[in-house]
């Protein structure tokens, strides 16, 4: 894959994820919301998935395991938006992820981190 493609799909998940926070933070029923998102991420990723080919039984796990990891996340980051007010909630449960991913990497996957990529976390 080129990396302008990348760079395009990471600006349509980029958009995609401010929309459906969006939505979110408009809805009456937080969870209903998120449901319906995630129902709908799952109805457009699931082809690509099956267009990708024949795929081993191990990255199906891995990717039902992924889903199981994106419920939990996304279940928790309803339930703080519905006791504290969104305008908190948000940058934390947006910034947490990366720190705890670059974390992760460090010490569980023995990844190194550039000055420049621990300042773009920060």
């Amino acid at each position: 894959m080129s990396v302008s493609a990348g760079l395009a799909l990471a600006g349509v998940s980029a958009f995609t994820a401010a929309m459906s926070h969006a939505y979110l933070k408009a809805g009456e029923d937080k969870l209903a919301v998120r449901v319906w998102s995630s129902l709908l991420c799952a109805a457009l990723a699931l082809p690509v998935a099956l267009w990708a080919g024949n795929l081993s039984p191990n990255l199906w796990l891995l990717l039902a395991g992924f889903a199981l990891l994106s419920f939990i996340n996304q279940l928790t980051m309803v339930v703080s938006y519905e006791i504290s007010d969104f305008s908190h909630a948000y940058p934390v449960a947006r910034g947490v992820v990366p720190l705890a991913m670059a974390i992760l990497g460090v010490f569980y996957l023995g990844d190194t981190l550039t000055t420049l990529a621990i300042f773009g976390i920060f």
